[in-house]
């Protein structure tokens, strides 16, 4: 089963959990999933950043392009090794220095 969500960073330099966005959509939501898609959406004017709890403007693990930049249509893919339901959305988190922008979640449980 796929689960899809259009999650919107209100606030810009502000860190968002995407569990905690897609439990506010789907209150019996999961945490963890065999594989998460992440994607920006088309319209974004600035980088979304993807990292932990302790993400900054400067400390991040990935960047979800914008429409201007080479990586606009590649997806992040984290997905587990094993094919168990291991891969934890309650540990990413994002931020953009826009506000307004969105992430695309695609989780399949």
């Amino acid at each position: 089963m796929i689960r899809g969500f259009l999650l919107t960073l209100t606030d810009a330099n502000t860190n968002y959990n995407l569990w905690s966005l897609a439990v506010a959509i789907e209150p019996t939501l999961r945490t963890n999933f065999t594989q998460i898609n992440l994607q920006p959406d088309p319209a974004n004017s600035a980088l979304v950043r993807i990292g932990d709890e302790a993400l900054s403007g400067t400390r991040y693990g990935l960047s979800l392009g914008t429409v201007t930049s080479p990586a606009a249509d590649i997806p992040i893919v984290l997905r587990s090794g094993s094919g168990a339901a291991d891969v934890s959305l309650n540990t990413l988190y994002a931020r953009s220095a826009s506000a307004g922008q969105k992430v695309s979640v695609l989780l399949e449980l």
